[in-house]
C-alpha cells in the first residue's frame, strides 16, 4: 500500500534485491516483481534495468558500490534503500516509507492469470530475456516440487537456491504450502555442506 500511495501504478515493475517476505506484499499491491541477481553489476545489471524500466527499485543497503553506477543512468523514478537514510527526491528509506503507509490494505485483488513476476533468462545464447510469469504459473512449480522432494510438515530444508531464480522462488512457495523451515544460505559450498546440514538440523 505504501508504494501505491507513493505514486506507484499497478502495472509498473518493482525490483527486489535482497528480501523474501516483500515479494508477497508486492503481489498483493498489484506490482510486478522483477527478480535480479543481487550479485549482478556492470553490463548485466545495466541491461536488465534498461529492459525492465522499473518504476521503483528496492535495494539492500551495503550494495552501493555494485549498484550505484547502474542506478545513475537507470530509467527509474524511485530508489528505496533498505536500512537507508537518503532523503532526496529520487532516493529514500524503505523503512520510512513503510512506517508512513496507511493502515488500509490495497484494494487490488490478484487474479490467477495476472502477471506477478518477470524472471530473466540466463542469456546463454543472447541477451537475457524477461519471461512473464502469472500467479497460476508461480503456483504450478511448487505443487509439482512438493511430492518430488517428499516435503512433510516440520521438515527443515537447507536451501542455497536464490529467489531470483524460478527454482529458488518455487521452493519458497512450497515451504508455505507445506509448513517447513528453509535455512537460507548465501551460496552453495561443497566444503561447508555437511557443517551447514548439522548446524541447521536439516531433514532435507
Amino acid at each position: 500500500a505504501s508504494l501505491l500511495a507513493d505514486g506507484g501504478k499497478l502495472a509498473d515493475a518493482a525490483r527486489l534485491l535482497a528480501t523474501h517476505a516483500m515479494v508477497f506484499g508486492l503481489a498483493k499491491a498489484g506490482f510486478v516483481r522483477v527478480s535480479i541477481n543481487p550479485h549482478f553489476k556492470g553490463a548485466a545489471l545495466d541491461h536488465m534495468l534498461a529492459h525492465a524500466a522499473p518504476h521503483a527499485l528496492i535495494v539492500e543497503r551495503g550494495r552501493e558500490a555494485m549498484a550505484s553506477p547502474s542506478l545513475a543512468s537507470a530509467p527509474v523514478k524511485r530508489v528505496l534503500w533498505r536500512e537507508g537514510v537518503d532523503g532526496t527526491e529520487r532516493a529514500g528509506s524503505l523503512e520510512r516509507l513503510i512506517a508512513d503507509a496507511p493502515d488500509t490494505p490495497p484494494a487490488h485483488r490478484p487474479h490467477w492469470d495476472d502477471i506477478l513476476a518477470i524472471n530473466y533468462t540466463s542469456g546463454t545464447t543472447g541477451a537475457p530475456k524477461g519471461a512473464m510469469r502469472s500467479d497460476k504459473q508461480l503456483r504450478a512449480g511448487p505443487v509439482a516440487y512438493r511430492p518430488l522432494a517428499d516435503m512433510r510438515p516440520g521438515d527443515v530444508f537447507l536451501n542455497w537456491e536464490p529467489i531470483c531464480h524460478a527454482g529458488g522462488f518455487a521452493i519458497l512457495i512450497a515451504a508455505l504450502m507445506v509448513p517447513t523451515t528453509l535455512d537460507m544460505q548465501e551460496r552453495f559450498s561443497a566444503s561447508q555442506y555437511w557443517p551447514q546440514i548439522r548446524a541447521a538440523k536439516a531433514t532435507q
